[in-house]
């Protein structure tokens, strides 16, 4: 099962950094989670909220495998 972390300022300002990303992605998905950001075609994108989203992906997915 894939899973999702949306990430959200509590104030509702932007400005999540790559290092707060990294953190909470460590620190909920685990530091061994990879995960990807996806940025879709302009006719299927969904803006209302300033939020970003991890994706899990699977080891077996990965195009350049495990370290």
């Amino acid at each position: 099962m894939t899973r999702c972390l949306q990430v959200r300022r509590a104030d509702g300002k932007s400005g999540i950094s790559w290092d707060q990303l990294q953190k909470l992605k460590n620190e909920y998905l685990g530091k061994e989670t990879c995960c990807v950001e996806f940025y879709p075609p302009d006719d299927n994108l969904v803006n209302e909220v300033n939020m970003r989203h991890l994706w899990e992906v699977p080891e077996e997915m990965l195009p350049m495998g495990r370290r």
